[in-house]
């Protein structure tokens, strides 16, 4: 699927009233923040993942732009070795720590062509499976996340298995569709 170029900027000042951040939160929790819900969020989890899927499928032809949002626990790792300089070290900061940390939150938002957002909801917030009691973290990540409306209980409650969402996207025509 095609990205075009800052539309995850775009998407996030549509989707929020606040100013953007990079340690997050995401669209909903903005305006979890602030009180309310905004409809065009759908809030994913292991009970209604199917569902929302299949109404992803029906939008994707008509909406293949996509615009993500993700939330990881913060920076547990930094890489050792010799870089040739700051960007190649953060490149690898970044990596060791994607590959070790499971996600908490993806949050994608499909428009068209002109940028325009399908009637109703156009954002998914899907919700991992995630335990502060067994999965790797930074504690000012969960400390921020929790302030910015992230509930870990209901994560490890009735968060999303990683292995059947993958199996849904790579069959949803999100991704490896011409």
């Amino acid at each position: 699927r095609p990205l075009r170029p800052g539309a995850v900027q775009e998407s996030k000042r549509e989707m929020t009233d606040s100013s953007s951040s990079s340690s997050g939160g995401g669209a909903a929790a903005a305006s979890h923040m602030h009180g309310e819900k905004d409809s065009r969020i759908k809030d994913v989890w292991q009970d209604n993942l199917e569902s929302e899927f299949e109404q992803i499928r029906q939008l994707v032809d008509d909406y293949p732009y996509v615009a993500m949002d993700t939330e990881f626990p913060g920076v547990v790792a930094r890489p050792v070795g010799n870089f040739s300089n700051s960007m190649e070290y953060n490149y690898h900061k970044m990596k060791c720590n994607v590959n070790l940390l499971k996600i908490i939150q993806l949050g994608v938002t499909f428009a068209d062509g002109n940028g325009n957002h399908p009637p109703g909801a156009c954002t998914w917030q899907f919700n991992f499976k995630f335990s502060l009691q067994e999965d790797m973290y930074a504690q000012d990540s969960i400390d921020l996340l929790t302030n910015s409306g992230i509930n870990f209980e209901m994560h490890n409650d009735k968060g999303i298995d990683l292995q059947h969402f993958g199996e849904l996207l790579m069959s949803s025509g999100v991704v490896l569709n011409p």
